[in-house]
């Protein structure tokens, strides 16, 4: 066991870099405790989580570690920072001398690393006081380029304001590996973007008595050309590292690029353009991600991680990881912190979730830390740094610097066609603010935009127009693009922004035709909630503003939604209303589509005559118009609603007749609905082989549409005829996987269909108690929705528990109600369901003669319609009960018929049954080898299936006569059943 303490004795934030230097080199704790000789990885894991240090005698080991295993041999900057952070901070070991310096690092190195540097000049700025991180890939890669093996090393570090290209310049100036190579020295200018030529003069002339250079020689040398001349000639072919920070103009970095054969260059700027025109390609320099954010937060108040972490995260966020951000609330909470008050922090904290406040906070710098373009001011702010930026925009440029700050800040992108039609100025107006880094390309045509810079355009907005605009441009967007779903997911934040927007502002044009436009998405999508507050807000306005049209359409959509969320009397309510007020205007096209949507609600509803009168009458107008799109729809659910009375062969024909419609438009998302319908009446049918390859093909659609409710509905099909089938462990997976997706997105409707399949399964395997969970859930949510069909299956299974437990009474009366609801509705097929359950009853009650009237009804009443499931269960009871009663030529009869409609409906489960009860039958009748080969046969598929019935039909196996005696039992006319 680890060992123990109260509380770490080092800073676990410290230590931990041993633990993440371990793992980027693929090693466990125990491959480093065999490393350092030790039988157990307790030690290793107590070094990196601040418990206990290693012995100093592990000293000259530990540098090897660090230097081969953990490969910090080329990373000197680093080496230094674990080594000063962890063994000379933390375990109190002593810093590196120089004979150590020398042995590790070279002759080159061990001045620079031990201390001993003195000779070595360098005009770099102080290192920050805090640890770079997150960048360590990046100063690699720059590293590998500026030590490449060629002549004048160019590398340029571009990025947004506040990214920290200087703060990566700077650590790279310090670094060990850098300053051992270039050991003669490191010049360094900062340009900025008022430079004139004047002030590069001025850097050269630094540069030219660092070199030696007398001051006379430099006064003479009045030129740009004389004076570079000069430097160049005076560096030779000495090992120098040029840092350039802060570049506007390419003229001017190219005047600085002074360096002889032996040297590197390294320009930072915020130009990408600049970038590429002094170096050929550039090092992005990118915001922190989350992790590296909540690490430098950390390196000022490291307790805020332990007590407030959440809170941490979200500030981090606040700036979208940007180092100079993170940097400045940093100092303000360390400062609030030190107090030692609670309460303090919290209200730094408050005032930095303003985003005015968080902004414009301001961070004190030195002299030397003054920004190049900006050295007159002992201050910094994320707006101060943006503002440069902004200041060198022409008037154009930034007032769409403004305008496009309505949009949602990164990760969210917006198009070109948006930005255009936002900001209202030319393309090269965006361009232009591409190249100066203030807007990010994410795509081709796609653009997106820093929080912070989105945060400073937003308070410097003052055209209030562009809030029009982009309502306008969205409003416009939805219409034409409604059906487009995979379109109006990329733009999903926009438009949603554009909603709010309209509504806050009073667009109530633009509000209603957003809300409209955008339900269909909305709906399919599962955002049913969205969907609810934005028609809610558009009926509201379109009413006051006397639109009928936009009334009907807004009670239309929330009909459609209500119906998808299974509350089935509210979508009654708004889309009868909306059929009062179409009626009352003449707009037969509306009309038309709401009675569609209300025969499906009526459908659900077990109103089946007031469905059809719907569909019929709506069937009128869209032939009328010749409308293909909606005539599909009524062919479809014209097919759904003889599906459930059993009118099968009309059921296949409208369904038949909607796939010609919508393959004529080809809209995949209808094909796909149609589709499923005919998988489901060959489930029903028994075709189950062709019902999986229907459903498979309509997931497939479902999941490239993401169409989440379609995909829960499909999954669970599949479930049912994976069961079917025999693969049980699938089915268990499906059902499971499609009820996240119904519960996730809040489809209760389906969520009934689910929760009593996956309760069946497990009902078969066993598993009782979580079978009656579902169920009884199952239910509740039925009943509910007001939804009799399920209801009456629910209160049909929870009879069948009650039944199997001997719970006589209470299973009749689950089967009263049932029943009275299934002749409610007129459903066949639970009528025959409930028939044959209580059947089951009157044989546990040994009244035999009734549970044959019952099978037998329950038989016809099944083949009447042509539903291959119930009859397939009617059959197997009936056998069973003539099983009982020893009549054996109709018992024989029976499982016959039941093998044959089980094997062409290749039901594994069936088979198995009708093979038990031949098997039987055959031991009747004394044939005991053809009773072992059935019964083997019928135990090998239900224990495939994990049925629990295999447990009995294993035990009948075990009492048959055993191989050798059943000659002489046979003779003996012995009877086992």
């Amino acid at each position: 066991m680890p060992k123990k303490y109260p509380q770490p004795r080092y800073k676990r934030k410290k230590t931990e870099i041993l633990r993440e230097l371990r793992e980027a080199a693929g090693l466990s704790q125990e491959e480093v405790a065999n490393i350092f000789g030790m039988g157990r990885a307790d030690s290793v894991r107590d070094w990196e989580t601040g418990y206990s240090s290693p012995r100093r005698q592990t000293r000259a080991r530990f540098i090897q570690y660090l230097l081969v295993v953990l490969r910090l041999q080329h990373d000197h900057g680093k080496f230094q920072q674990v080594w000063n952070g962890v063994m000379v901070d933390e375990w109190g070991w002593d810093p590196l001398g120089p004979d150590e310096a020398r042995e590790y690092f070279g002759d080159q190195a061990y001045r620079i690393v031990s201390g001993q540097a003195s000779a070595f000049q360098s005009l770099a700025p102080l290192a920050p006081a805090h640890q770079l991180v997150g960048r360590n890939q990046m100063l690699r890669d720059v590293k590998a380029r500026l030590l490449a093996k060629r002549n004048v090393a160019l590398c340029a570090l571009s990025g947004k304001p506040g990214a920290g290209k200087t703060a990566v310049a700077i650590a790279l100036a310090h670094d060990l590996e850098l300053q051992a190579h270039f050991r003669d020295r490191i010049l360094w200018a900062g340009v900025g973007r008022g430079a004139r030529e004047q002030d590069i003069l001025e850097h050269l002339a630094l540069w030219a008595s660092v070199l030696g250079i007398s001051p006379d020689r430099i006064d003479r040398a009045q030129t740009l050309r004389d004076r570079a001349g000069l430097v160049h000639r005076a560096i030779g072919m000495q090992r120098i590292l040029i840092v350039i920070d802060d570049v506007w103009d390419i003229n001017f970095a190219i005047a600085l690029r002074v360096g002889g054969d032996n040297c590197a260059h390294l320009v930072t700027t915020r130009l990408p353009v600049v970038a590429i025109d002094f170096a050929g390609e550039a090092t992005n320099v990118q915001e922190l991600d989350e992790d590296n954010g909540l690490a430098l937060l950390s390196e000022f108040v490291p307790q805020l991680l332990v007590d407030e972490e959440e809170m941490a995260r979200e500030l981090v966020g606040l700036v979208d990881g940007l180092p100079l951000g993170i940097v400045i609330m940093g100092r303000h909470l360390r400062r609030a912190a030190a107090s030692g008050h609670p309460r303090r922090l919290r209200e730094v904290v408050a005032q930095l979730r303003q985003v005015k406040e968080r902004i414009y906070a301001e961070m004190p710098l030195s002299p030397l830390e003054a920004h190049p373009s900006r050295p007159d001011r002992s201050y910094v702010s994320i707006a101060a740094a943006i503002e440069i930026s902004d200041d060198a925009l022409d008037g154009s440029s930034r007032r769409a610097l403004r305008a496009l700050s309505v949009f949602p800040a990164k990760p969210n992108s917006f198009s070109e066609d948006a930005a255009l039609a936002v900001c209202a100025e030319p393309l090269q107006v965006v361009d232009t603010l591409v190249d100066a880094g203030l807007l990010e390309s994410s795509a081709p045509e796609r653009y997106m935009m820093h929080q912070s810079i989105h945060d400073y355009g937003t308070l410097s907005l003052t055209d209030l127009a562009v809030h029009q605009r982009m309502a306008t441009y969205y409003a416009d967007y939805v219409l034409a693009h409604e059906q487009d779903h995979e379109l109006l997911a990329q733009d999903y934040a926009n438009i949603t922004a554009a909603t709010v927007t309209a509504d806050e502002r009073g667009y109530d044009e633009e509000l209603i035709r957003l809300c409209n436009g955008f339900a269909d998405f909305l709906i399919i999508r599962g955002h049913y909630s969205s969907a609810v507050g934005y028609l809610q807000k558009a009926h509201q306005v379109a009413r006051v503003l006397g639109y009928p049209l936009h009334v009907i359409q807004c009670l239309r959509n929330m009909g459609r939604v209500m119906e998808r969320q299974g509350n089935l009397k509210e979508a009654e309510a708004y889309l009868s209303q909306g059929v009062q007020v179409a009626e009352g205007t003449g707009e037969e096209a509306e009309l038309a589509a709401l009675l569609l949507l209300l025969g499906i609600v009526k459908t659900n509803l077990s109103d089946f005559t007031l469905a059809q009168d719907c569909y019929e009458s709506a069937l009128k107008v869209a032939e009328k118009r010749q409308d293909v799109r909606l005539q599909s729809h009524l062919h479809q659910n014209l097919g759904i609603l003889a599906q459930k009375q059993g009118a099968l062969g009309v059921a296949a024909r409208h369904f038949r007749q909607a796939l010609l419609f919508v393959e004529a438009l080809g809209d995949q998302r209808r094909i796909s609905g149609v589709l499923g319908n005919m998988g489901a009446l060959a489930y029903q049918r028994g075709h189950y082989k062709l019902a999986k390859d229907l459903f498979t093909r309509v997931l497939g659609i479902a999941q490239s549409l993401r169409h989440l409710d379609h995909e829960s509905n499909t999954l669970g099909n599949l479930g049912l005829v994976a069961a079917k089938l025999g693969d049980t462990e699938k089915a268990m997976s499906l059902y499971n996987s499609a009820i996240s997706v119904a519960r996730k997105i809040g489809l209760r409707e389906t969520l009934t269909f689910l929760l009593r399949s996956l309760g069946t399964l497990l009902g078969e395997r066993g598993e009782m108690e979580q079978e009656r969970s579902l169920y009884l859930e199952g239910l509740d949510v039925a009943r509910a929705l007001g939804h009799k069909e399920r209801i009456a299956q629910y209160l049909l299974s929870l009879g069948a528990i009650a039944s199997d437990e001997k719970k006589f009474e209470e299973a009749q009366a689950y089967y009263k109600e049932g029943r009275a609801l299934a002749e409610g509705i007129g459903s066949r097929k639970l009528i025959a369901d409930f028939d044959r359950n209580a059947g089951i009853i009157a044989v546990n009650l040994d009244d035999y003669a009734t549970a044959e009237k019952l099978f037998e009804r329950s038989l016809a009443a099944a083949r009447s319609v042509g539903l291959p499931e119930s009859e397939i269960m009617a059959l197997t009871e009936l056998g069973e009960v003539y099983l009982m009663q020893d009549k054996l030529q109709p018992a024989q009869d029976v499982f016959q018929q039941l093998l044959g409609k089980a094997e062409d409906t290749d039901s594994q489960q069936d088979i198995a049954a009708a093979k038990f009860g031949l098997g039987r039958l055959a031991a009747k009748h004394g044939d005991y080898d053809e009773a072992a080969t059935l019964g083997q046969e019928s135990y090998s598929i239900y224990l495939s299936l994990k049925h629990r019935y295999a447990e009995n039909i294993r035990a009948w196996l075990d009492a048959l006569p055993a191989p050798d005696t059943r000659e002489e039992v046979a003779d003996g006319r012995g009877n086992s059943g």
